[in-house]
């Protein structure tokens, strides 16, 4: 998918920018980040946020952190989200985790 964001979105990114301070932007552009996404509207509005400060600022794209809980069988809503990120956010790392994946055996 293309990168395209509305005007709107440009303009509150510049709004958040300009509150955050030129020492935060020139962190950013060097500091590769950590973003937990969820699937949810926050999460993937920060994603938009990290795709205009890669492509707006030259800041490096950050590593996509996704932890699977095993709370509830998602695989399906998983898979989707998987796709969404593969194909909008080509240059972000994506890293998935499962719970148990993560206990000593």
């Amino acid at each position: 998918m293309k990168y395209k964001l509305s005007q709107e979105l440009r303009s509150h990114f510049e709004s958040l920018l300009r509150r955050m301070g030129r020492n935060s932007l020139n962190l950013l552009q060097k500091t590769k980040t950590i973003v937990s996404y969820s699937g949810g509207k926050d999460s993937t509005l920060v994603l938009f946020f990290y795709e205009y400060l890669h492509k707006e600022y030259n800041c490096p794209s950050p590593y996509v952190f996704h932890f699977n809980h095993e709370i509830r069988n998602n695989e399906d809503e998983e898979k989707q989200m998987e796709t969404f990120i593969r194909s909008r956010f080509s240059d972000f790392s994506f890293i998935k985790k499962k719970f148990l994946s993560l206990l000593p055996i």
